[in-house]
């Protein structure tokens, strides 16, 4: 096998991995504290345990798992402040460049925004991050985003979005409910060029991902009968 293509299949095995062990904490098949068996996941991928290895120290620095030396890699526990402090976070950087983009967005992104918000209407009712709807929302998400920040801005709104409590959010049975108000909401915004409104809507919205978040764990019963915000 040519060196660059062992590379290739290398690479796309490690994001198999990733994408394999995300989705099994993110659907509760690995509980949080949980030990993570690479060799299962190497197997249920025809992989090796090379690819496995990469993969979940990617995971580690995205706060999925926790590597511990000699014993292997644990499912992160969250606790309700880890989630609360992600979605403030994540809700001053968007607010940031939400306001950005109301300031200096062009009619063609204008015009870009409301086409995604009406192709994601005529799709109907439907929910989660990976369906058409969810697809198109992160793209309308991006173009606001790449309208209004700057790289080492956008770098961290990769890196936050991608984190392990964004993840349960779009889980919620009022997802698809959110996202439609927070579009209709900031689509304003950006075409009355008033950056304030842009910025509040941005963080009003990230608060609301919080609550449904939390919700979705507890009903998950995630932390426990004697858990949760008691």
């Amino acid at each position: 096998m040519p060196e660059d293509q062992g590379a290739r299949t290398q690479t796309s095995l490690k994001d198999a991995a990733r994408l394999f062990v995300r989705e099994a904490i993110a659907a509760g098949r690995y509980p949080p504290g949980s030990k993570v068996d690479q060799d299962e996941v190497a197997s249920a991928l025809e992989a090796s345990r090379i690819p496995v290895r990469e993969a979940l120290i990617e995971l580690e620095q995205k706060g999925f798992v926790e590597l511990i030396p000699r014993r292997g890699a644990f499912v992160t526990s969250l606790e309700i402040e880890d989630i609360a402090d992600h979605f403030a976070a994540l809700g001053l950087l968007v607010a940031m460049a939400s306001r950005r983009a109301a300031e200096v967005m062009d009619e063609s992104t204008l015009t870009e925004l409301q086409q995604i918000d009406r192709e994601i209407d005529a799709l109907g009712p439907g929910a989660g991050a990976d369906s058409p709807a969810g697809v198109l929302n992160l793209r309308f998400l991006r173009v606001i985003n790449q309208a209004g920040s700057s790289r080492f801005l956008r770098s961290t709104l990769r890196f936050l979005s991608g984190s392990l409590p964004g993840v349960y959010y779009a889980q919620s049975s009022r997802w698809a409910e959110a996202e439609s108000r927070y579009r209709q909401n900031v689509l304003n915004a950006l075409t009355n060029k008033d950056g304030d409104e842009a910025a509040r809507v941005a963080n009003a919205h990230l608060s609301v991902c919080e609550t449904l978040t939390i919700d979705v764990l507890e009903a998950r019963n995630y932390w426990g009968l004697d858990g949760g915000r008691g």
